[in-house]
């Protein structure tokens, strides 16, 4: 008794000993480090009921959740995640608006879904919880009794989940197949930064705790179920419907998985699904399943082939593929898909084989990078997604010559465009990096280390996805894929079923590599800039790089002419490349990252570009090596004075902006033996100030011939030969805002545009008038104030604007407002013109404010492009543009010299045809003094209108008119063929502006 009691007291006083060492230790620790590292581990075991008729399941859960951390928990948060899709006022139906998506705004209450039933039990002890956060998708369960350190308890609670549709995001049904996931009441993550409960959101995904789970799945017996999990058991059953003694066969699935913090399964009978085994060069067996849709079989018969490739890929370079088992779903047109659950993936249908080799290889890289590496996707989606493309690009590189990788990129459209823009030279990486280069000119990066949701759409994709992925490539090539590979495998091997963090990553590598990776986290992943690298000659035997980044560290290949190349860093102490007095020239890249203006990115020993101006046929992409390039394009143009025109275009456009582009188009008037044509020039800085988010400066210039009809004492003396204008216009735009994250922007234009107008003036000679061909100029100035907001439900925008001219100074404003239906791309829209002359010393017709919009012979600006100017009859004289009251009807009736105002409204038909409404209402000054027998208010006009692309190709039938147009039609002997009017503003089709859309 004696020795056992000393033995007690030995170990009390060790363990008091070891107490305060740890609380010491773990101090010290915390100062230094943070809180320690620790993993909480929750296992689930679900069973559950799909009624298909329903669209609902029904089951319970039971969770064991182990306290691995040295905190008492007085609550656990639980992820009710089907609540997103309940109501229009969720976050995951914020967030889709804020990306211009309505899917869930507009739901029908039949499309919607939602989790209930719940009754959280403990020990057989009801407990309390209530909703917590902005919509129903979290809750907080109060526990009776605290979870003490190294504790565990038991959590049960039955629920029901109302399936929504599947095209709302990336749950529910769709006919007879039902993707079912983030579908049951799953706990947050507790970690050492305490809790992690989280909304719904589309765009940044989600962050669970690590366990074992057991799934047991009831369906009808004609439903295959593909899960997460392996399958352990399947049986068949009867059960005897107790209304009309049918009796009815279902299906009952039992699954297993361990280490996975997820489960998501499909019930479809709608697929073919083929099964078969892999071997690991480990020789680790892997089941696979691949569920293919009858329409697809075409672009999925290689699909095997793609996943078999990609687990060998990762798993030799990387560290071996983490499960036993993994399952390829062709969902089809759901929501959301291409996304990834453990062993399980959901895959889109896709409009090539290479399309679907390249979500193949992302997605399974998403089982190491996701999966296995349970990372912070929504705080730390970089990591994520990022990891993942990279690994996507490795596939491709380990997996294919440098030949067989041309025109293997995500770019590719229709043959002929591939080939005219030379998309079809690119492979995957390149294709990759002119994306994230047109973001970077676009002033469309954000820091790719920003949480999930405070990217826009845009540098989401771009800086999560492509930068990050495009970093990581450099950071491989950069320290030698032996050593990286080597490293990353270690990586993954100590961090494997664990939530490592960036920091944990990259103090692995650094600690492995014996490198300094502090330009990885400063330069790349927590910056929105890219250093613009330059070289400079320094002397025969040597080059030095140059950075607009004093401070830059950036590796940096350098290419030298006699074929080699070698890796150096910009930074205060290696700068200079020294070489060989052989060496000619040097050119620089941070590859595979682009340098946003690699224009000084070559030299020779003399200090001269290596790389003259290079004329080219057709366009190009726009990556680096096209920098120092102008374009020529065969072209032709027609209007009514000049006939057909031919001509070329010659430009330096490529698919992504840059600082300085222009095109000039020469044209051949052969009908009078005559040069017209167009040309512009545009310069763009992105960031300029704290207050000029963006500058562009522009200047254009326009020749051509604009009328042919004269009086016989005209021809007489000067024959048929057509009148010219020519235009010169220069612009600045000064965007105040750019809102990128709300699609909003304001911004000022400044306008002075010269117009050179030949004209026919008569002068009194000898008593007769005779006629002079003389040119006159015209200048107008313009400064105008705009605000547009491009908002998913009811965008708006508005402009406040001055123009003068020597003898006029008039005011305009304009409001456009659309009223979103709930049915796709379906509205209504109304604009709202005020014009006012401020003063007017000017008798000149064509300055006044007009109610019908501007054809050709109003446009004393020569700012759009008429097929017919001043043609007074025939197809050409209905063309129009929609300026000024915007009515559709033709009529000089509505014009003021001193103010007029008008409304238009135009309605959404509720099919796919391109047919609307329109109905305008306006009035000016005078209204009831133009003919005697009307005295009418307002004016108006309204009928059908067909839209085939908007603003840019109309046609309007106007089929109701007030009385005074109506007089203009008798009185002009205007027939209802002669009121249909079109607008083809040929601007709207300049491709610079369509690329945009790309």
């Amino acid at each position: 008794m004696k020795a056992f009691n000393y033995y007690c007291h030995i170990r009390i006083a060790h363990l008091i000993i070891g107490l305060f060492s740890f609380l010491f230790l773990s101090q010290i620790s915390r100062a230094e480090t943070g809180r320690p590292y620790f993993q909480q581990k929750v296992d689930c075991d679900i069973s559950v009921f799909l009624q298909t008729e329903s669209k609902v399941i029904t089951g319970t859960i039971s969770v064991s959740y182990l306290n691995n951390s040295t905190d008492t928990l007085s609550e656990i948060y639980f992820h009710l995640y089907p609540n997103a899709y309940a109501d229009r006022n969720s976050m995951l139906s914020k967030q889709q608006l804020r990306l211009r998506n309505t899917r869930a705004f507009f739901a029908k209450d039949n499309q919607r879904g939602y989790i209930d039933s719940l009754d959280f039990e403990c020990n057989g002890i009801q407990l309390n919880w209530d909703y917590v956060g902005e919509d129903n998708t979290i809750s907080k369960v109060k526990l009776k009794v605290p979870l003490l350190p190294g504790d565990s308890l038991k959590i049960t609670t039955p629920f029901k989940v109302k399936l929504p549709d599947a095209s709302i995001s990336r749950m529910g049904y769709e006919k007879d197949s039902y993707y079912i996931t983030q579908w049951f009441p799953k706990p947050a993550v507790y970690d050492n930064n305490g809790w992690h409960y989280m909304p719904y959101l589309e765009q940044g995904e989600y962050y669970s705790e690590y366990g074992n789970y057991k799934v047991n799945i009831i369906c009808n017996k004609e439903f295959d179920v593909i899960s997460t999990g392996n399958l352990i058991e399947q049986t068949v059953f009867n059960v005897t419907n107790k209304k009309d003694s049918n009796i009815v066969e279902f299906k009952k699935y039992i699954f297993e998985s361990s280490n996975i913090h997820d489960f998501a399964w499909v019930a479809t009978s709608e697929l073919k699904i083929n099964e078969g085994k892999l071997l690991l060069k480990s020789g680790k067996e892997i089941k696979f399943q691949i569920g293919v849709r009858g329409y697809n079989e075409f672009i999925w018969t290689n699909a095997k082939s793609y996943l078999i490739k990609s687990l060998n890929t990762y798993s030799e370079l990387f560290g071996e593929y983490p499960y036993d088992k993994i399952s390829l779903i062709d969902a089809g047109s759901i929501s959301g898909v291409n996304m990834e659950y453990p062993a399980l993936i959901l895959i889109g249908d896709q409009f090539s084989e290479f399309s679907l080799e390249d979500v193949i290889a992302h997605e399974v890289a998403h089982m190491w990078n996701y999966a296995a590496l349970g990372f912070n996707e929504r705080d730390e989606p970089w990591l994520d997604e990022g990891l993942s493309t990279f690994f996507e690009m490795v596939y491709f590189q380990a997996n294919y010559s440098l030949e067989d990788l041309k025109g293997r990129n995500n770019l590719i459209t229709a043959a002929y465009i591939d080939k005219f823009t030379k998309l079809n030279t690119l492979n995957i990486i390149e294709g990759y990096q002119l994306q994230y280069l047109k973001s970077v000119r676009e002033g469309n990066e954000l820091p790719a280390s920003f949480k999930s949701d405070d990217h826009t759409q845009n540098s989401y994709y771009n800086s999560v996805y492509l930068k990050t992925g495009l970093s990581f490539f450099l950071l491989r090539e950069w320290l030698g894929s032996d050593l990286f590979d080597l490293c990353f495998n270690k990586f993954y091997n100590s961090w494997k079923y664990k939530h490592p963090k960036g920091e944990d990553l990259i103090n692995y590598l650094e600690e492995c590599t014996g490198k300094e990776l502090d330009f990885f986290m400063n330069e790349l992943i927590n910056s929105s800039h890219i250093a613009d690298i330059g070289i400079i000659s320094e002397d025969a035997n040597g080059f030095v790089i140059t950075s607009d980044t004093d401070s830059s560290k950036l590796p940096v290949r350098a290419y030298l002419s006699n074929d080699k190349s070698i890796w150096k860093s910009i930074g205060d102490t290696i700068t200079r490349i020294s070489t060989e007095s052989t060496i000619s020239s040097v050119s620089v890249e941070p590859y595979p990252l682009p340098d946003p203006y690699p224009h000084n990115n070559t030299i020779n020993n003399s200090g001269q570009r290596t790389k003259p101006l290079k004329v080219q046929f057709g366009t190009s992409p726009g990556l680096g090596k096209d920098q120092r390039s102008a374009y020529i394009l065969p072209t032709i143009g027609y209007n009514d004075y000049n006939s057909f025109m031919a001509g070329v275009v010659i430009h330096n456009h490529a698919l992504i902006p840059k600082k300085l582009e222009f095109n000039l188009i020469p044209l051949v008037d052969f009908k009078n033996s005559n040069i017209a044509g167009v040309g512009n020039v545009l310069a763009t800085w992105q960031n300029v100030s704290s207050i000029f988010k963006q500058v562009e400066v522009s200047a254009d210039v326009a020749r051509f011939a604009y009328e042919d009809e004269f009086s016989d004492d005209v021809m007489l003396k000067y024959g048929n030969s057509p009148l010219l204008y020519n235009r010169i216009g220069v612009g600045v735009n000064l965007y105040t805002k750019l809102d990128k994250y709300f699609h909003r922007s304001t911004w000022l234009n400044v306008n002075y545009q010269a117009v050179y107008r030949e004209l026919i003036e008569y002068d009194f000679i000898e008593n007769n008038y005779v006629p002079e061909r003389n040119y006159r100029y015209f200048g107008f100035s313009s400064l105008s104030y705009n605000h547009r907001n491009d908002r998913a439900i009811d965008p708006f925008s508005a402009m406040i604007k001055l123009e003068n001219e020597s003898e006029y100074l008039k005011a305009a404003f304009e409001f456009k407002y659309r009223f979103s239906f709930a049915k796709k791309d379906k509205g209504l829209d109304i604009r709202f013109h005020l014009g006012k002359f401020i003063y007017n010393n000017e008798d000149e017709f064509n300055y006044n404010f007009r109610m019908d919009g501007w054809s050709g012979s109003n446009d004393y600006l020569y700012d759009d492009f008429y097929f017919g100017r001043n043609r007074q009859d025939g197809l050409w004289s209905r063309q129009f543009i929609l300026k000024d009251g915007g009515f559709k009807t033709p009529t000089a009736v509505g014009q003021s010299n001193n103010w007029n105002s008008a409304l238009n409204i135009y309605l959404d038909n509720p099919t796919p045809l391109p047919i609307r409404f329109f109905i305008d209402i306006g009035t000016y000054d005078g209204i009831q003094d133009v003919y005697a027998d009307i005295n009418n208010l307002i004016m108006y006009d309204a009928g059908i209108m067909l839209s085939f692309f908007k603003g840019g190709f109309e046609v309007y039938l106007p089929l109701f008119v007030s009385a005074d147009i109506d007089k203009y039609y008798e009185t002009n002997d205007i027939g209802f063929g002669d009121r249909i009017r079109f607008v083809l503003d040929i601007k709207k089709f300049n491709p610079v502006q369509l690329r945009k859309l790309y």
